[in-house]
């Protein structure tokens, strides 16, 4: 077994319905048997992190600590598993969300945090996010429409992330 894959962070997501600072939709990543399906903000970013929690990366800067003897609200930790990629790199052209498509890819994980790439596919745009909340924010700017549409995002991204 070797370390882990290059990319394995890099994730679809579709976005088929978004109101207020909250969407629905679906995820992809390469190395998951199937679309995880989410139906508020909360929950996408729950079904991420432990999609990180469980491959162990990025690893996660602060570990759950726990002082009493019953352990039953400690989260699971798993072994390094066996590193099978369901999908062909095609998915990120193919699979598209109703309203929005971003690829983004989380680098780490420091502060409690999440910091990386993020992609508007269909504008064609990039941008790095320091935090959950400016992840968040990338994405409420893409479905407000207004003088703060699309705040934060840099210039075209190129062909591949």
């Amino acid at each position: 077994m070797g370390g882990v894959p290059g990319l394995i962070t890099k994730t679809l997501l579709c976005v088929d319905s978004a109101a207020a600072v909250d969407i629905s939709g679906r995820f992809y990543n390469l190395y998951l048997e199937e679309p995880v399906h989410f139906a508020t903000m909360k929950e996408f970013l729950d079904k991420m992190g432990d999609f990180f929690d469980t491959i162990s990366f990025p690893q996660n800067f602060f570990d759950f600590r726990c002082f009493s003897e019953d352990n039953r609200d400690a989260p699971v930790r798993h072994k390094t598993p066996e590193w099978k990629k369901y999908w062909s790199d095609v998915l990120f052209d193919v699979e598209k969300g109703e309203r929005a498509t971003f690829i983004f890819q989380v680098q780490y994980r420091q502060r409690a945090e999440w910091q990386g790439l993020l992609t508007w596919v269909e504008q064609k745009k990039l941008t790095q996010f320091r935090s959950t909340l400016e992840f968040i924010r990338l994405l409420d700017s893409a479905f407000n429409v207004g003088a703060d549409a699309a705040t934060g995002w840099s210039a075209p991204a190129p062909d591949t992330v």
